[in-house]
């Protein structure tokens, strides 16, 4: 939607993948596994960010099997974007 195109925007404008088509998913690159430093993904149904090298590499590869709702973290996402750049 409008919003969540506004908060890429301020996130990062020119970021692009490497089809040159903008990212999917509104945090895609952008949130990091605290264990291993990999970027986040979004998998299964329902959809939710998870560590991509937990998914493809098993717990032996990261320990963090940590999940968040897509649509909750999206949701909460522009709202704390807009109130940083305001605030700012």
């Amino acid at each position: 939607g409008v919003r969540k195109e506004a908060a890429r925007s301020i996130i990062n404008p020119t970021k692009k993948h490497a089809t040159g088509s903008s990212p999917k998913y509104l945090l895609s690159g952008l949130l990091k596994c605290s264990e291993c430093g990999s970027n986040y993904v979004v998998c299964g149904v329902p959809s939710r960010y998870v560590c991509a090298t937990h998914t493809n590499g098993g717990k032996h590869a990261c320990a963090n099997d940590r999940k968040a709702m897509l649509k909750r973290v999206e949701k909460k996402c522009p709202d704390g974007i807009e109130r940083g750049v305001v605030g700012a």
